[in-house]
């Protein structure tokens, strides 16, 4: 009879997120606030996917971004780190989201928003604590952000 407990811990063992560590014998960069060095916020019309790339000048504990179009309804995704320098010296955040036919089938793969729709998007990286560490803003502005409750890149800390 196999042992659903030791099954589980194998499972757990296999998903869990690899810790970020410096190279044997290495000096590590020392951890700064991630800043946002490069993005693409783009649709592939013809596959009907939104993607979602970035790229940092230091480690990131990962990234969000808000979309928007009228600021009534708005989605927030998640995009995960996707590689990272074994220095902490960049990190690349990535993500897709394939366009669903009704808001209600949106999830966390997946988005309302169509190719052709003039979305505001709000970026957000990280710190490796968690804290909000750089921002970029396509589409909105601070008074449509502040409406729905999300903290507009004016008040990042990158932005005194």
């Amino acid at each position: 009879m196999r042992n659903p407990l030791l099954l589980s811990l194998i499972l757990a063992a296999g998903c869990a997120p690899e810790e970020r560590t410096p190279p044997p014998g290495g000096s590590p960069s020392p951890l700064t606030a991630p800043r946002i060095v490069d993005h693409t916020i783009r649709c592939d019309v013809d596959k009907a996917v939104w993607e979602v790339e970035v790229t940092t000048d230091a480690w990131t504990s990962g990234g969000k971004i808000h979309w928007t179009v009228d600021g009534t309804y708005v989605e927030k995704k998640t995009i995960p780190s996707l590689a990272a320098a074994e220095d902490g010296s960049w990190d690349h955040l990535q993500a897709s989201f394939d366009v669903v036919d009704n808001w209600r089938k949106a999830g966390a793969k997946s988005t309302a928003f169509g190719c052709t729709e003039e979305v505001a998007s709000l970026l957000i990286v990280f710190d490796m604590e968690g804290l909000r560490a750089d921002c970029i803003d396509e589409g909105g502005d601070d008074l449509l952000w502040a409406s729905v409750g999300v903290t507009p890149c004016e008040e990042s800390p990158k932005n005194p």
